[in-house]
């Protein structure tokens, strides 16, 4: 007769080159270890471990420690026990779905699109480039910037996203915005724009569009008392260079902080600031669900893409075509097609993290891991 230790379904497992973790989900209790034996008796899908017969003392403390933590038990049993697998399933690839639908496949790619960010104009903020602009998701910045593709044409094709969510427009607070707002009144809409002293203006707006909410972009210098008037629909995000840029919204409610990164090497007092450590990582919220997601799924990314000025659909920061030469379909089948595309980028797949126990416990890849210009986000 075998003994076995079988982990609780709310226990997540996580392997790696640089050790186990079993991590109750729940409780937030976890045990570790780096013996090598352990590490290869164990499967992490299956949630299982037969325990050896001859005794071992490293063996042994991992088994106690586990079982005294309530993450797992212990059973004697002639066979291993059948265990049925809460894993996360795809129906059918995309491919597949074509064919049972006679090759319709662009009529399902519109049900995976969640959210939309559209980039008008920015006349206002010179620092931001295309690297800038992908961290902070806003145009690049054109002192005669035009939109150069059929918006309107785009806006009037939205019913055709049944699972839609959310539209965010991006851009100075002009006559362009205010007039596109115009023809969105039924979808929830998001507006990113340049502070810049603009109060009255977008007090305006959220007075004449219940349907709209602000995420207004400020340089350190700025204050924006006045804007919290309407407090549950406007979120300050101060764009950050450097720690001391956020000195002063210290203690104020709806504040959100963007980091810019142009250098790494000017700005490692940010990017230190920025990392998360093992503390970090193992008291953040993962439920089990979450977990298998993430394992498969770039969860901040996927579903979500950005049309440029110029009509360029992109996914953080992968460009897949013009909507001035090619049609939505076509590109967003690029996308789901792609292995290396954002809306995939877990960080199992993450070439610096797919060997870390702790890869799907950690957020998800970020714009800054994508971009080269941080390694990675944590301190491990």
């Amino acid at each position: 007769m075998k003994s076995y230790l079988i982990f609780y379904p709310h226990c997540y497992i996580g392997k790696g080159g640089n050790g186990l973790i079993a991590f109750d989900t729940i409780a937030r209790k976890f045990v570790m270890t780096t013996y090598t034996n352990v590490l290869k008796s164990i499967d992490a899908n299956k949630n299982i471990m037969e325990i050896p017969t001859i005794e071992n003392e490293q063996y042994n403390d991992f088994v106690q420690e586990c079982i005294t933590d309530n993450l797992a038990y212990k059973i004697d049993a002639n066979v291993m026990p059948f265990l049925p697998q809460n894993d996360l399933h795809v129906i059918s690839s995309y491919s597949k779905t074509g064919e049972l639908h006679n090759k319709m496949e662009g009529y399902f790619l519109l049900d995976n699109v969640l959210s939309i960010s559209l980039y008008l104009n920015n006349k206002t903020l010179d620092f931001v480039d295309e690297t800038v602009s992908q961290q902070i998701e806003y145009p690049c910045y054109c002192k005669n910037s035009q939109i150069e593709w059929n918006i309107d044409g785009f806006l009037k094709t939205l019913d055709g996203f049944p699972n839609l969510r959310e539209i965010k427009i991006c851009g100075d607070m002009d006559e362009t915005l205010e007039n596109m707002l115009k023809k969105l009144t039924c979808y929830s809409v998001t507006i990113r724009t340049a502070g810049h002293n603009l109060p009255k203006r977008i007090a305006t707006n959220l007075r004449c569009h219940n349907n709209v909410k602000f995420e207004i972009l400020l340089l350190s210098d700025e204050n924006w008392e006045d804007a919290l008037d309407y407090e549950h629909r406007v979120v300050l995000s101060p764009i950050v260079f450097k720690p001391s840029d956020v000195s002063n919204f210290a203690g104020k409610r709806n504040i959100v902080p963007i980091p810019v990164i142009i250098d790494a090497n000017k700005q490692s007092s940010l990017i230190q600031e920025m990392l998360i450590d093992f503390s970090d990582i193992v008291n953040a919220h993962n439920s089990m669900d979450n977990i298998k997601i993430k394992g498969q799924y770039n969860t901040t990314y996927y579903g979500h893409i950005t049309i440029s000025t110029d009509g360029t659909l992109q996914c953080a920061n992968k460009k897949y075509g013009s909507l001035k030469v090619s049609n939505l379909i076509d590109i967003l089948n690029k996308c789901v097609h792609d292995e290396q595309s954002p809306w995939f980028l877990s960080r199992n797949k993450f070439a610096r993290c797919s060997k870390c126990m702790f890869a799907s416990l950690c957020p998800d890849v970020t714009i800054y891991e994508q971009q080269g210009v941080m390694d990675k986000i944590c301190t491990l």
